[in-house]
């Protein structure tokens, strides 16, 4: 037993003064940097002075690793801190309401959540959420497609089924794509959409994806993008890729669609952006309940 325990010893000296280096002084420099390292990666993000500390206590035990060692633990504390930074940043600049006007909306709509797949060339599919239907218009995505107005491609399907009717793009804003004829695939009681004053920031609301299990976010506050009003969401889950236009709905009411998260994100909390159902219905009024909407 004792010969084992000898031999793990001797395997995680080796280890450390592989890393670290062999002096006594690189090796418990090497220990405190792992330990600010574990801080930094899994100290909550929100303690931004301890974070702080520990980057700096950090960097100042690189000081005792030669040149390479260095330069390399520098860069891989730095590189780790980054994200955890972007994380706490985000949610100290989200307010408690939106800088510019939102608009009041008093209209239900039917709730998405559905797999909207299209192809828009011989080599390329594009697939994305539907936010909500209303009057034979559903509006995708929650954020620009780069699609024209049109027909659209014959390959078109919802929930992988194909459709009875060839869909066509009505508009493509930065809010999402409008297409039309298209009805929820299944009746579907209505949701009415909630209005600035009506969510509940630090509240828990949920996230419909097409295919999984619901999962909650919460509500942190709002933030201006390229001179627009999102939500921003915190999640124990990351968003992946084709989830945008997934609807959260909080108290029975729709919030918002998933548009985008912070790509650097390496651990909870994840950042989400929501483009807020207000601002998402107006920018297609004219086709959901205006003369032009189809009949």
């Amino acid at each position: 037993m004792k010969s084992r325990m000898e031999a793990v010893s001797a395997g995680i000296s080796r280890v450390l003064k592989t890393v670290f280096g062999d002096t006594k002084a690189a090796l418990r420099a090497g220990i405190c940097f792992t330990a600010c390292l574990l801080i930094i990666v899994f100290g909550d993000p929100t303690w931004s002075r301890l974070h702080e500390i520990a980057l700096l206590l950090g960097l100042l035990c690189t000081a005792f690793f030669t040149l390479k060692r260095r330069i390399a633990f520098i860069v891989l504390i730095v590189a780790l801190r980054i994200p955890v930074y972007g994380v706490s940043a985000i949610l100290s600049e989200a307010r408690e309401s939106p800088e510019a006007v939102v608009p009041e909306i008093h209209v239900s709509v039917t709730l998405g959540g559905d797999l909207f797949h299209t192809r828009v060339s011989d080599q390329q599919c594009w697939q994305a959420v539907v936010c909500f239907y209303k009057n034979r218009v559903a509006v995708v995505a929650a954020h620009s497609c780069s699609m024209s107005p049109g027909l659209l491609d014959e390959h078109t399907f919802l929930n992988e089924k194909s459709l009875d009717e060839r869909l066509t793009a009505l508009e493509d804003t930065p809010w999402g794509l409008a297409v039309s004829p298209i009805d929820a695939p299944e009746p579907r009681d209505e949701l009415p959409i909630a209005n600035a004053s009506d969510v509940l920031l630090g509240e828990r609301a949920v996230c419909i994806t097409p295919g999984e299990e619901p999962f909650e976010v919460t509500l942190e506050g709002w933030i201006t993008l390229r001179g627009r009003q999102y939500l921003v969401a915190s999640a124990t889950r990351r968003g992946r890729e084709g989830m945008s236009g997934s609807p959260v709905v909080q108290n029975g009411r729709i919030v918002g669609f998933l548009a985008g998260t912070w790509p650097l994100s390496i651990r909870p909390p994840h950042i989400i952006y929501l483009s807020p159902a207000p601002l998402v219905y107006s920018e297609f009024r004219d086709y959901l309940d205006g003369q032009d909407a189809p009949r």
